[in-house]
Order: C-alpha cells, then sequence, then structure tokens
C-alpha cells in the first residue's frame, strides 16, 4: 500500500497577458488544492513487470480555486466584446469589466 499527501497552491497574477479575440484582460489566480491518494498493488512485491504495473488507486481531494479576468478602458479607448465596441459612459473616469 503506498500513500500520498499533496498541496498545489499559490496567487498568480498577469497583466495584459491573457489575449482572447484582440483584446487583453488582467488574470488573476489563486489555486489552493489538497489531495491524498492511496494505491493498493495486489500482487505484492511481484517481480513479474505485468504485476508490477498494475494497481488500484483511489483518492480524494480538496479543490478550492479562485479565478478573477479584468479589462479596464480608460479615456478614449475601446472594449470590443462579440464584434461590439463599448466605450466609457463618463468622460475622465476609468471604466472595465470584470468576470470571475
Amino acid at each position: 500500500v503506498g500513500l500520498a499527501l499533496g498541496y498545489n497552491g499559490g496567487d498568480i497574477s498577469w497583466t495584459d497577458d491573457v489575449s482572447v479575440n484582440g483584446t487583453k484582460y488582467d488574470l488573476d489566480m489563486d489555486n489552493n488544492n489538497v489531495y491524498l491518494n492511496a494505491e493498493i498493488r495486489p500482487w505484492g512485491a511481484s517481480t513479474n513487470p505485468w504485476a508490477q504495473g498494475l494497481y488500484i488507486a483511489a483518492g480524494a481531494a480538496y479543490l478550492d480555486n479562485d479565478y478573477d479576468l479584468a479589462k479596464r478602458i480608460g479615456n478614449g479607448d475601446t472594449l470590443s466584446i462579440d464584434g461590439k465596441n463599448y466605450q466609457q459612459a463618463v468622460p475622465g473616469q476609468e471604466g472595465g469589466v470584470r468576470g470571475k
């Protein structure tokens, strides 16, 4: 029987690095994954390579990932989504769109 306990996590922030249909977005990722796996080898310490390669695995995981996609536009900038162009409603302020 083999056990594996692991964690994969961290924050990643990309500024203007994700491009979708020519529009650049800021992407923030917050990853938090914890997992536990168990492996059972039914034939134990067999010297047969085929028997060594066969095993049964089961596991459980906790996934808590948060992704944030944002686009900000300033004065005179245009945001294009699905072939439609959008401009700021109030000049002199920053506008944008955000998705989670």
